[in-house]
């Protein structure tokens, strides 16, 4: 917070900021990576990841293991 105090003659203005700190926010996520069903890599090891739905699920593969049909 600062206060400045501007004095002209007979007149007194006060001007005021007042700051207020930003709360943090703890966010809640299931979020996971995603890896190659097969192999368990990732983007991390430097191969691309791409899904396919089989068997009534979506299957995560690496550029690697991506099956053909």
């Amino acid at each position: 917070m600062s206060q400045i105090l501007a004095s002209k003659t007979k007149d007194q203005v006060m001007f005021q900021e007042l700051v207020f700190p930003a709360h943090q926010t703890n966010l809640k996520s299931l979020a996971e990576p995603a890896v190659c069903y097969v192999c368990n890599k990732g983007l991390d090891s430097g191969h691309s990841i791409t899904a396919k739905y089989i068997s009534q699920k979506i299957r995560f593969f690496c550029d690697i293991h991506f099956p053909a049909c």
